[in-house]
């Protein structure tokens, strides 16, 4: 185990918690590829206040959900965890990271839950960042109450009305997909050297990745159609 300013460390040569953590008041954890033979132990850590962790190998998140004092939870990678329900209780939860491998998400590739309602309680998140995850209802609606978000990230994964459903929801988030586009900069059009734009909208047809000028009727139709769902939902 190392510090790091005041955060503890755990790296690929721990194998199990320290039980002298259990003694630190407002403990900050960072587990980086540490092969913990029992990783549930850490629902012991209920004076966590800060977690980070790279490589969540348990199939559930039940070793958190006593873990009650949390502000900060980072978790990148969580190949075999599916469902989010054991977060539901972390109310005191204001920056929540989960989020893919850099590498899924140049791939293409996914995480997929089940759903994101076990997030609708955590009233206190000011920074959200599900970056490759999507759920399999392909519901944003219990993001819409999270009223103290300020930075909220999700990929291009979900559909347009979701998108346009949750800019009127929470209209002063920052969040590159609460749009009809996002502006690509440093990606110009090969054709009439005009910056490119990703259209927002998993359901959007392809290519996502046009340039307004060239595809202007589709580009056009889209950002219509988007305006359309946020009048929908405004009425």
């Amino acid at each position: 185990m190392d510090l790091d300013g005041d955060t503890y460390v755990l790296g690929k040569h721990d194998r199990e918690l320290p039980r002298e953590l259990q003694e630190i008041e407002d403990l900050k954890l960072r587990i980086g590829q540490a092969r913990l033979e029992r990783f549930d132990d850490l629902g012991k850590l209920t004076n966590l206040v800060e977690l980070d962790v790279m490589g969540y190998p348990s199939s559930s998140f039940t070793a958190l959900r006593s873990l009650g004092r949390l502000r900060r939870l980072a978790i990148m990678d969580f190949p075999h965890a599916t469902s989010l329900d054991p977060l539901r209780g972390l109310t005191n939860l204001e920056e929540l990271r989960l989020e893919t491998l850099p590498s899924g998400d140049a791939s293409g590739k996914c995480k997929i839950v089940a759903s994101f309602r076990p997030l609708a309680p955590l009233r206190k998140l000011q920074v959200l960042r599900l970056a490759g995850v999507r759920t399999q209802d392909d519901d944003l609606s219990p993001l819409s109450g999270l009223t103290a978000l300020r930075e909220l990230a999700l990929g291009n994964l979900f559909p347009q009305q979701q998108f346009a459903m949750l800019a009127v929801k929470l209209p002063h988030v920052q969040s590159s997909f609460l749009a009809p586009f996002l502006r690509l900069h440093g990606y110009p059009c090969h054709r009439c050297g005009g910056e490119k734009v990703m259209l927002s909208g998993a359901d959007v047809p392809n290519p996502k990745i046009v340039c307004p000028t060239c595809r202007r009727k589709k580009f056009e139709t889209t950002v219509a159609c988007f305006d359309r769902f946020k009048q929908e939902c405004e009425a």
